[in-house]
């Protein structure tokens, strides 16, 4: 797997960088870097989908588990249920093996360790802002419009 990850990242370039990018050792905006935070970043996101799968399927195993129906039907449903999570575990084993080699692809790239991508909160800022003098003042405001 790490061959083919390895043969798969040498089709885009490690060397494509501005000046500025260079002179700061910004390796991770590389075509190939990139492309392989890429990888990392949907394989990232797809194994915590196959996860979120496997529970609900699990919460669906137990609950047709408490069933008191031994019908054939019954019985059929929960070999499928099972036999759909034993299959989405070996999927999920496979990525996380993959997520594995990705990462060491990204590190022998870029020197980093990858790190999956978080947003941002966009009011940052003002929470870092808050003083106990801008509290008061806000409450203050705000106690003004609640009487308006």
């Amino acid at each position: 797997m790490k061959k083919s990850i390895i043969d798969l990242t040498e089709m885009f370039p490690n060397d494509n960088l501005s000046d500025y990018q260079k002179e700061n050792g910004r390796v991770e905006f590389t075509a190939q870097a990139r492309f392989i935070n890429g990888l990392a970043s949907g394989n990232d996101f797809q194994m915590k989908q196959v996860r979120t799968y496997i529970l609900s399927r699990e919460s669906a195993l137990s609950d047709a588990l408490k069933s008191n129906n031994s019908s054939e039907v019954q019985n059929a449903k929960i070999e499928n249920i099972h036999g759909d999570i034993l299959n989405s575990n070996i999927t999920f084993d496979l990525m996380a093996e993959f997520q594995i080699a990705i990462k060491e692809a990204y590190k022998s790239c870029t020197g980093s360790d990858w790190v999956p991508y978080v947003k941002k909160d966009l009011n940052q800022l003002e929470k870092e802002l808050q003083t106990a003098s801008r509290i008061e003042a806000q409450a203050y405001l705000d106690s003004k419009v609640q009487k308006a």
